[in-house]
């Protein structure tokens, strides 16, 4: 539980986080390899991340090791750990970029989100837009235009925000969503122009 809070605490940042699993000189190697099975098991419940979290085996200090079966590894593990800190110098502009990537992709959603529901309201309804926006805003009304969106633009369903999170924010911050100004022509295929031509 400890562990949880300390890395969500870290949340928006798991690719900054390195993991070391120091003193692994102190046990042997099955049981350092229950530790690190059990660590790695761990770290995957509460870090979210596409890849699996690197975890640097070794014992970091000067001295010589208490148990020499896996010097190798260990030095290898120490050269592999250095370098990675040398890169990130040249991984903080990756991050940079990976970072301005995933925003323009969340503008991208939200943009044709609420310019596809703006553009559902209509004038000969018998209900209020008040009404018409909260049966648009229906879980289901808006799992349907979410996967209707993804097919037409192109954007992976796993993009867009949970129905239910999504309709929560709209009404938090008491969004019309009839008020909103229309989409501007060549919009999106200017974000697309963006993410795939201009982005190296």
């Amino acid at each position: 539980d400890e562990l949880k809070e300390a890395i969500q605490a870290l949340k928006g940042n798991e690719d900054k986080i390195r993991c070391v699993l120091n003193k692994a000189d102190r046990v042997g190697i099955q049981e350092l390899m229950r530790v690190y099975g059990a660590l790695l098991w761990s770290l995957g419940k509460v870090v979210n991340t596409p890849e699996v979290m690197r975890i640097f085996i070794g014992s970091f200090w000067e001295e010589s090791y208490h148990r020499s079966e896996l010097a190798e590894l260990f030095d290898r593990e120490r050269s592999s750990l250095i370098e990675d800190i040398k890169d990130l110098p040249q991984n903080s502009n990756i991050r940079k970029i990976n970072e301005f990537a995933k925003r323009l992709r969340h503008v991208k959603v939200h943009s044709t989100v609420c310019d596809a529901l703006r553009n559902k309201f209509s004038m000969l309804s018998m209900q209020s837009n008040a009404n018409q926006q909260e049966a648009m805003l229906r879980p289901e009304q808006l799992r349907q235009t979410f996967n209707k969106l993804a097919k037409l633009h192109g954007i992976h369903i796993g993009d867009f925000p949970q129905p239910e999170e999504f309709r929560s924010t709209v009404e938090e911050i008491e969004l019309k969503l009839w008020e909103l100004p229309r989409l501007q022509s060549g919009y999106v295929e200017a974000m697309d122009k963006l993410l795939t031509d201009e982005m190296p």
